[in-house]
Parts: structure tokens; sequence; C-alpha cells
């Protein structure tokens, strides 16, 4: 009977010892993965604070500038604190790629950083979001001659809404009295008599069209010479102004505004990329890979007083 119990005493004491070191072991990989996390974590926080750096030093230096390999590396050679490195830049296809010079994780760990920029243009206009009632200036002007050919207005309407869209041509008008110029706006919209409503606009594959990855269901198209009045030149058009004007539960509208000759369209918008990266191989699975775009207008915004002239005093119908 002694035997008996001291067999169950036994038995219970190492089903109490395993189920500790369960717990145990729980336990420790919990802190393993905490600590893992943790340090994943603050090395995320430090790649994008190391390519947000650049992406917003990079838009301060270039600006509006024309995009040139040569150009960019002078700006990057005069503030080497920022961008370390020679001549980083050269022609990648459409782009431009800067592959900057390594540079320490922090002050504490050795370990190198890689940062790699990239710069490309575009003459598509390509919004995921655009307020209703709010106006998108968009250049006509490239190297001096100014477009005049067609464009198309693709958008996302969603059911239960409802897009319209006034579009706005600014020009000065050389007066006679004083020679002074006039400046002045032609309008068009889809909500006049003398522009029909869009339809559906369908591929030849039969499906919405798809634009820089966003897909569109609606669309119209206008002829800049046409909306100029009779007898004004082309030369002396300002910009083109597109407002979505909403109706529905959808505030915004997605589109992209393409010209039908884009040889001829200046460009509108450019994008620059940050990747930013381990430069040790063997941490290349564990250490993160952070990618940041911004993007902006390349299109200088017509004056708000300019503006108000333009709605106050001129409102011209074609």
């Amino acid at each position: 009977m002694k035997h008996k119990v001291d067999g169950q005493i036994l038995v219970i004491i190492l089903l109490f010892i395993s189920i500790l070191s369960i717990v145990l072991l729980a336990m420790i990989s919990n802190v393993r993965l905490d600590t893992k996390s943790t340090i994943e974590n603050k090395q995320y926080e430090q790649y994008y604070s190391f390519g947000e750096q650049k992406l917003v030093f990079a838009q301060n230096l270039l600006g509006t500038h024309e995009l040139d390999v040569a150009y960019i590396n002078n700006l990057f050679q005069s503030h080497t604190n920022i961008f370390p490195g020679t001549n980083p830049c050269e022609l990648s296809g459409t782009e431009i790629k800067c592959s900057l010079a390594p540079e320490n994780y922090s002050e504490t760990n050795p370990a190198e950083v890689n940062t790699t920029l990239y710069f490309s243009d575009d003459s598509i206009l390509s919004l995921s979001q655009l307020a209703s009632d709010s106006e998108l200036n968009v250049s006509l002007d490239k190297n001096g001659t100014i477009y005049t050919d067609t464009i198309n207005i693709y958008w996302k309407q969603l059911p239960g809404s409802t897009v319209d869209w006034v579009i706005s041509l600014d020009y000065f008008n050389q007066s006679t009295d004083l020679n002074i110029p006039s400046f002045n706006t032609a309008k068009i919209s889809t909500l006049d008599k003398n522009m029909p409503k869009a339809g559906v606009i369908i591929d030849a594959a039969g499906l919405p069209i798809t634009i820089d990855d966003f897909v569109y269901n609606y669309g119209i198209t206008f002829n800049i010479a046409n909306i100029l009045p009779v007898g004004i030149p082309s030369n002396t058009i300002l910009t083109l102004r597109i407002k979505p004007l909403i109706t529905g539960p959808t505030p915004n509208v997605s589109f992209s505004l393409v010209p039908a000759t884009p040889a001829n369209f200046p460009t509108q918008y450019r994008r620059i990329t940050s990747v930013v990266k381990s430069n040790d191989i063997s941490l290349e699975d564990t250490s993160p890979t952070v990618v940041l775009n911004l993007e902006y207008s390349l299109v200088t915004p017509i004056s708000p007083l300019l503006d108000y002239v333009y709605r106050g005093k001129f409102w011209q119908q074609n």
C-alpha cells in the first residue's frame, strides 16, 4: 500500500514538473518574440525616418526643376551630410536612380543601411481622391508650346453618385485700351446642354478602362482649341483648371486626365520613391525593407487674386 502511495506522489511530482517546464518554455518564447518584435519595430521606425528625410530633402532641393542626372548629382554633392557619396545617380529606364552611400543604422549599432531614390515625371494625372468642388490646375505649356489637342478625363462613378465636371481655360487678351491685357476664363461643363452627359466608357475588350491601376467606368473628351473663343490665339492660354461636382454619398472621386497626344503634353507631377534596407546580407530575411512614395504637382497654381478676377469679372461660356 505504501509503495502505491509513493508511486502516485511521484507521478504527481513528474506531472507538476512537466507543466512547469511547458509554462517556462512558453514564457521564454514570448520574451524572445516580444524582444524580436521590439527590435523590428525600432528598425522599421529608423528606416522610415531615413527614407522620409531623404524624400523631403530631395523635394525641397529639386522642386519643379527639370529632371537631369548631372543636375541632381550636383545638388546632392552640395549636401553630403544628407546625401553621402559622389555622383550616386544614373538613368535607369524612364527613371533616375540614385544609390546613396551606406549609413550607420545608429551610433550604437555599426550595421549599415542602404537608401535608394527613384525620380520620375508623368504627363498623365491620376489621383485616388479629388474632393467635390475643389479645383486642380493643369499645365498646357511644354517648352513654350501650348497643347491645344484633345484631353480625356476618366473617373470611377459609384452607385448612387453623380459626377459632373467644370472645365475652365484661363487666358489673357491684349487690350487696345492703354495696352493693358485683360484676364479671361472660358468654361464648359457637363451640366451645360452643349456638352452631353458622359456615357459609360468601355475599351475594345469590353471591360472598364484601367490607368495606373485605377479602374474607371465613365469619361468625357474635350478639345482645348474648341474651348477658346474665336479669334483668341493659343499662346495666350495661362492654365487649365478642372473641378468635379459630386452629388450623392461619396464626397471624392478617383480620376485620370489623359492627353490624346502625350508626347506634346507637359509633365504634370513628380514621383520620388525611397527604398531603405539593411546593407548586411545576413539580415536580409529578418531586417525590414521600407518603401516610401512622395508625389507632388509640377504646376504652379493660379494666384488667389487672379482667380477671384477670373471668377468674378469674367464668366465666359463657349
